[in-house]
């Protein structure tokens, strides 16, 4: 047959309709490849029903949390606990369930890979239900993986999952590679199962998963570094009379306190970084334009540009994209990560 990473076929009877969503816990989370850390003694925590976000920068250990989260990695040290159960990571299988940024498929028809997990009991009418739930006719289900898009590959590996209706569904860069249709029936997916099913979202995309997560993790080098809006600054920093700089040429340079050293990471949340109207007396530190603006939790929160940097700041002025704007920092709500 020579299936490559077939999908974990469950035993348990499939649940009807959609399931109350798991509570996740995770307490201090370590996993090592090949002797470097990974995953740095995570905590996290995630109500039933809600649907989380974790973003950070390539590298920094976002997929892993995602395996970890679903029974697909065994840490090497920690716990993780389910409905506030302590639960061994097999028997988060086929119930806690994750999607790869690149899904396999079975070598096999579209029918055939929708309904491997369910087996005998995956009818033709649950097949076409988790089609219509991922926006694909009914006609795909006689389809060869071999004549399928890479988009279209992707919502059919969604629906295999979708057709248990898990508890908890990990999605690993859910939007990438899709086409307009695709990522709008990946953003309907998340609506539906909002409040119910507990769902997590990975992504370096910070603007597509604030909007549609109730909160966001952001992960730095297998570390939960701060939730929300969090710009991450890498510098380099030069020594100031107060601390240190990270200088962005003719856009200025963003106070911080003293770095460890020239390369040290660091995260400045939105609420350190302000536009200044006309009327502020606070000094300005950095220029920038508007890209765009978010409203959250009564605050409308901006993303910049400055430079070459990403900048999230407050602000009570709703300017319009590309407006030339002034940013005041406040240097003591930088954390360096090191």
């Amino acid at each position: 047959m020579n299936d490559h990473r077939a999908p974990y076929r469950a035993t348990s009877e499939p649940s009807q309709g959609t399931p109350p969503g798991w509570s996740l816990t995770l307490e201090n989370i370590v996993v090592h490849r090949q002797g470097t850390p990974v995953l740095r003694g995570i905590h996290l925590h995630i109500p039933s029903g809600c649907v989380l976000g974790i973003a950070g920068p390539n590298g920094a250990g976002k997929s892993t949390l995602g395996r970890v989260l679903t029974g697909l990695l065994e840490p090497e040290a920690g716990r993780i606990l389910v409905n506030g159960i302590p639960t061994p990571p097999r028997a988060l299988h086929g119930r806690s369930v994750f999607l790869d940024q690149e899904p396999y498929l079975l070598r096999r028809s579209v029918a055939a890979n929708i309904g491997y997990a369910l087996g005998r009991q995956a009818s033709p009418e649950r097949i076409q239900q988790a089609l219509a739930q991922v926006g694909l006719p009914p006609s795909m289900a006689g389809r060869s993986w071999r004549e399928l898009s890479g988009g279209e590959a992707k919502r059919v590996a969604l629906a295999a999952r979708l057709i248990r209706n898990p508890p908890v569904l990990v999605l690993d860069e859910p939007t990438a590679n899709l086409d307009d249709a695709g990522i709008a029936a990946v953003e309907a997916v998340i609506r539906r199962r909002s409040g119910r099913a507990t769902t997590v979202l990975i992504s370096h995309d910070l603007h597509w998963l604030c909007t549609w997560t109730d909160h966001v993790e952001h992960v730095v080098a297998g570390e939960l570094v701060g939730r929300g809006h969090i710009t991450l600054l890498r510098g380099p920093w030069e020594p100031s009379a107060f601390g240190s700089v990270m200088p962005l040429g003719e856009h200025g340079s963003i106070p911080a306190p003293k770095a460890p050293h020239p390369k040290a990471q660091a995260v400045l949340p939105a609420q350190g970084a302000s536009i200044v109207g006309d009327e502020d007396s606070r000094p300005v530190h950095v220029h920038g334009r508007i890209l765009a603006l978010f409203h959250h939790q009564g605050r409308i929160i901006a993303s910049c540009s400055v430079g070459g940097l990403r900048l999230w700041a407050h602000t009570i002025h709703p300017l319009p994209p590309g407006s030339p704007v002034g940013i005041h920092i406040e240097a003591q709500r930088i954390r360096f990560l090191e």
